[in-house]
């Protein structure tokens, strides 16, 4: 075999050394003890005004396409407030100080359910469908009911622990619409705590990877037309 057959082969065998995905997840749900960050949705008062939590994070491995959301909220109607809390979940990148680009994920309306007498406590599991996010970039995955503020109080608590998770803070937002979460500024805590949740994600090869393949396989392609 030629200098050029070998430097093909070894090309070849390092795209393919990449080509393996494994799955991975950001866990801060598991260190949940029962604390809570409170309150996220609707305030309530003479101007309609949301409080929106968020999480940021940041995968580290390589890029990956989020599978799973897993995230508690304790609801407080009927027993403190006039109306469940409806919110969505959204996942967007992050720049430092706000979500900036699209929406990369939001969910469905969620409602906490309403059971008389004490509050109620929920997990919710959400399918991400394979979100991509790139290798070391900054995301927020955050939760608001600014879609849905009608002046009328709905909050609810957030699952949440300690400062535990390094690539990552909580973050949250006061405005009066979904439009004031991307233009104004968050406030960002990386000393106070992190939300409890938990984001589970596939790795998937590098954009590179494949183009690098394609260039082995020709490669070998041509080497084989040449030998016939």
């Amino acid at each position: 075999m030629g200098h050029n057959h070998k430097a093909l082969v070894v090309l070849l065998l390092t795209s393919a050394f990449w080509l393996p995905t494994y799955a991975g997840s950001i866990d801060t749900l598991s260190s949940w003890t029962g604390t809570t960050a409170a309150s996220f949705g609707e305030i309530g008062g003479e101007n309609a005004v949301g409080a929106t939590f968020g999480q940021t994070f940041i995968i580290r491995e390589a890029h990956a396409a989020l599978t799973e959301l897993s995230f508690g909220v304790t609801g407080y109607a009927p027993t403190a407030v006039a109306e469940a809390c409806t919110f969505e979940a959204v996942i967007m990148a992050w720049n430092g100080s706000r979500p900036t680009g699209p929406v990369l994920y939001q969910s469905s309306p969620i409602t906490m359910p309403v059971v008389p007498a004490f509050f109620p406590s929920v997990v919710f599991n959400l399918d991400l469908g394979g979100v991509k996010v790139k290798k070391d970039d900054p995301y927020v995955v955050f939760f608001t009911s600014n879609h849905f503020l009608n002046g009328v109080r709905s909050d609810a608590a957030m699952y949440a622990v300690g400062d535990i998770y390094a690539d990552g803070s909580f973050v949250d937002h006061r405005g009066p619409d979904f439009n004031s979460l991307t233009t104004q500024n968050w406030g960002v805590y990386p000393w106070f705590a992190d939300l409890a949740i938990r984001l589970d994600y596939v790795t998937t090869p590098e954009p590179g990877t494949l183009a690098l393949l394609g260039l082995g396989l020709a490669g070998l392609g041509v080497s084989r037309r040449r030998k016939a």
